[in-house]
């Protein structure tokens, strides 16, 4: 596994965690997908969303965006 992939399922790994310590069984966290160069990171997203943007670190080239 690349490191995109594991900082991505360590992203919503965290993000699973942390809504489950509220509300135990109530939220639907996907698993993490790795998406191209130029697609639409929010196709497909439902509202309520939480959508986080970060700049690259540890090796990564290009903006992360955890939607």
């Amino acid at each position: 596994m690349d490191k995109a992939a594991r900082v991505a399922e360590a992203a919503r790994d965290a993000v699973a965690g942390t809504f489950e310590s509220f509300a135990p069984g109530i939220a639907d966290v996907p698993p993490a997908e790795l998406l191209g160069e130029g697609a639409d990171a929010l196709s497909g997203a439902e509202a309520p969303a939480v959508l986080v943007h970060a700049v690259p670190a540890d090796g990564l080239t290009g903006p992360v965006a955890i939607v």
